[in-house]
């Protein structure tokens, strides 16, 4: 067990080191740091529509499309990945036989 909270902690400072955002040069903003951002879905009712946390920020979609707007024209991939990935290396795979199969 220590390996494996020794690998998420690595992980999680690593990626806490990380930043996708930097300052728009005139202070009010945002812009990419790099060509990569990622953060989490987050809904707030009192707010409206869904936003967006980069960096612990919460943006809307407005001003996440504001620090996108430099890669105007750019092809981008949106991947919406699990909220808790198993890091372990030896994780089993369920697999399920003809006559377990859900569905």
């Amino acid at each position: 067990m220590d390996q494996l909270a020794t690998r998420v902690r690595a992980e999680a400072e690593a990626e806490i080191g990380r930043c996708y955002l930097d300052p728009t040069p005139h202070g009010a903003g945002w812009k990419l740091a790099d060509r990569e951002a990622a953060g989490r879905l987050v809904a707030d009712l009192k707010r409206g529509p869904m936003r967006v946390v980069v960096d612990g920020r919460t943006l809307s979609w407005d001003e996440l499309s504001e620090a996108l707007s430099s890669s105007e024209g750019w092809r981008f991939h949106l991947i919406i990945d699990d909220p808790l990935t198993d890091t372990r290396s030896d994780a089993g795979k369920a697999t399920f036989s003809e006559q377990h199969r859900p569905g």
